[in-house]
């Protein structure tokens, strides 16, 4: 969590698009599984494939959505939901 508030605090902001939305099924809450999104964004040439932190509420975002990704010279990335 420390570096996800790190990178939306001072990471660049980059633009990707989302290519799955889907429940978590093995990770559950109770019995509540959780969203993630995989999205993609290109970064010095170099295209990159992340996914979105733990989500307990429903997205709304679908797939070819275009996000927001927030990132460093590392590769690490994070996306504001």
């Amino acid at each position: 969590e420390k570096l996800r508030q790190k990178l939306l605090a001072s990471g660049m902001e980059l633009s990707g698009m989302v290519e799955k939305v889907y429940l978590q099924w093995y990770t559950q809450y109770g019995r509540q599984p959780p969203y993630r999104i995989f999205y993609t964004y290109t970064f010095c040439g170099k295209t990159y494939h992340h996914k979105s932190p733990l989500l307990w509420d429903k997205p709304d975002v679908a797939e070819r959505d275009p996000v927001v990704v927030y990132a460093d010279d590392s590769g690490k990335s994070t996306i504001q939901v």
